[in-house]
């Protein structure tokens, strides 16, 4: 009986093709060809194996050296923008450090990130004097922390601080919270920020309580004289955050110095929006914790100048400036944003960077990436 040949069926393809698979996003996948058909080998013999690993592993050695070659050139790189249009980085565009930073040496940059003076270095006078600032800075936040509490200060003063009109969600959560602020390290090459005439006051008086010489004075002398210091840091930050932006944002050191913030410690790239907008919130947590604190301060200060002139303690208080009304008129100078008619100021920026950095965050699919697979063992 004869039988009708099978026809082979009309195929949109061809087959025993070795192929490559090139990015995981799936609009962008797509199999590339890489033998042709018939030549391709469905086993491998073990010489063939062995070889192959140990082409593999000389290459894997040849390309971490050129991958630690590359890195090394990158950091001694200056900062520059993106080469290439098809870069496309929303959130670098959004924060424009890499324009506001650019001519600067990266290792440079990176370097002032880290402590003044390490364990067991001695450091020059100017470090050890920028030492003695930065662990005043640690221990003025956790004292600004410490008055940060309903036992402390009226609750009103921390629900007015953490109010809408200053980047928070609603206005019925008080503010209260545990972040840390970080310190960096100072360098003769600044980028182009401008500081105020009271900012450069204040500052100097920083200069003059952290330089002096502590050699010869006793623990009760060198408490004054810590606590004088982180009187006059409270009073720095909060001349940094009273800066009228008129015109360009950088013109800010505040502002300036979170754009070096924003520098990548391990490979001196950028960071992205998921690993820098903690930073920007630990930055609104600390301005408003120091709103609360200078307005407690002003008024244990009334009180006591209102004793040292014979005035009964209830008269004092009743007399001296109240926490609330301190904290209303600093929120409305420092902390409030513009759109509730607040002044164009560093905290003005920061909230918005911080939305967009969480709008980034969960809405931006992250860079693309080509993955190669070995096709030998199969």
């Amino acid at each position: 009986m004869a039988h009708k040949r099978a026809v082979d069926p009309n195929k949109m393809w061809t087959e025993g093709h070795s192929c490559q698979r090139f990015f995981h996003f799936k609009p962008w996948s797509k199999l590339f060809k890489v033998t042709e058909a018939g030549t391709a080998r469905t086993s491998i013999t073990a010489e063939e194996r062995a070889v192959a690993r140990r082409a593999e592993t000389i290459g894997d050695v040849l390309l971490q050296d050129l991958d630690r070659q590359k890195q090394e050139k990158k950091m001694k790189r200056k900062v520059t923008g993106p080469k290439y249009r098809s870069q496309v980085n929303p959130w670098l565009e959004h924060t424009a450090w890499d324009k506001h930073l650019a001519g600067f040496e990266r290792v440079e940059l990176k370097a002032s990130l880290y402590p003044a003076v390490t364990e067991g270095d001695v450091g020059s006078a100017e470090e050890r004097s920028l030492e003695r600032a930065c662990q005043a800075v640690g221990r003025l936040v956790h004292r600004m922390m410490g008055v940060c509490r309903p036992d402390t200060v009226p609750r009103s003063a921390l629900m007015w601080v953490n109010r809408r009109e200053t980047g928070a969600e609603n206005n019925e959560k008080p503010f209260y919270s545990t972040q840390m602020a970080d310190t960096m390290r100072n360098w003769e090459k600044k980028p182009s920020y401008q500081l105020k005439v009271h900012q450069e006051q204040q500052l100097a008086m920083v200069k003059g309580l952290a330089s002096r010489d502590q050699g010869g004075l006793r623990n009760k002398q060198k408490k004054k004289l810590q606590r004088e210091l982180e009187e006059a840091l409270a009073l720095f930050w909060a001349a940094m955050l009273d800066h009228k932006l008129v015109d360009h944002e950088f013109q800010s050191g505040l502002i300036s110095e979170l754009a070096v913030q924003g520098l990548d410690t391990e490979d001196c790239g950028w960071q992205d929006a998921l690993s820098y907008t903690p930073k920007l919130a630990a930055v609104a947590t600390v301005g408003k914790a120091l709103v609360v604190y200078i307005a407690w301060k002003n008024k244990q200060d009334d009180i006591q100048e209102g004793l040292e002139q014979g005035l009964e303690m209830e008269e004092a208080e009743k007399a001296a400036r109240q926490v609330v009304e301190g904290v209303q008129e600093m929120t409305k100078r420092m902390l409030c944003l513009a759109e509730f008619t607040g002044r164009q100021t560093p905290m003005d920026r920061i909230p918005h960077m911080k939305t967009y950095g969480l709008k980034v965050r969960f809405s931006v699919k992250g860079q693309a990436r080509v993955d190669w697979k070995n096709g030998l063992d199969r």
